[in-house]
């Protein structure tokens, strides 16, 4: 349990730097529908390595992943594709409309929802998922247990 914990706390990190005060109203709800389903599998995988590339420009990251500037612009530059095809494409109408009404902050909402699609499907995978649940080898127990009883909920039992 403390494991699931982990990964939903990982993954809600992982969101929140994704995140922006941008809101969408019923236009960019409407716009980030279009682009989430009409997203491939393929352009998620894309979104996420280039996340990772510009979040491995940091300083303080950049000593623990190895992306070359090549490589950097190679991501970039097929994120602008992606993005590109998916608003003037794949959802040109409800780009449009969502733009007209809501103005040009809404593309920001719009991919902050497609970011957090693929951050699912990322920390869904098994080998994500098992490496944020190794925290759960560092957690203590007894402050998770408290924390619950605070919130009037129960741990399970662990296996």
């Amino acid at each position: 349990m403390i494991a699931r914990w982990m990964r939903a706390a990982g993954g809600m990190a992982a969101i929140l730097a994704l995140a922006s005060p941008a809101q969408a109203g019923i236009f960019g709800d409407s716009l980030a529908r279009c682009i989430v389903t009409a997203a491939r599998d393929d352009d998620r995988t894309a979104i996420m390595q280039w996340l990772f590339s510009a979040m491995a420009a940091n300083p303080q990251i950049a000593p623990m992943a190895n992306v070359t500037p090549e490589r950097r612009e190679a991501l970039t530059r097929r994120f602008a594709q992606i993005s590109e095809r998916l608003l003037m494409e794949d959802c040109r109408a409800e780009s449009v409309q969502a733009i007209r009404n809501e103005g040009l902050g809404v593309v920001e909402s719009v991919f902050r929802v497609l970011g957090e699609v693929a951050m699912r499907g990322l920390m869904a995978d098994p080998a994500t998922a098992q490496a944020v649940a190794g925290a759960d080898a560092f957690s203590d127990r007894e402050k998770w247990a408290d924390l619950a009883k605070e919130a009037g909920v129960t741990l399970p039992r662990q296996p």
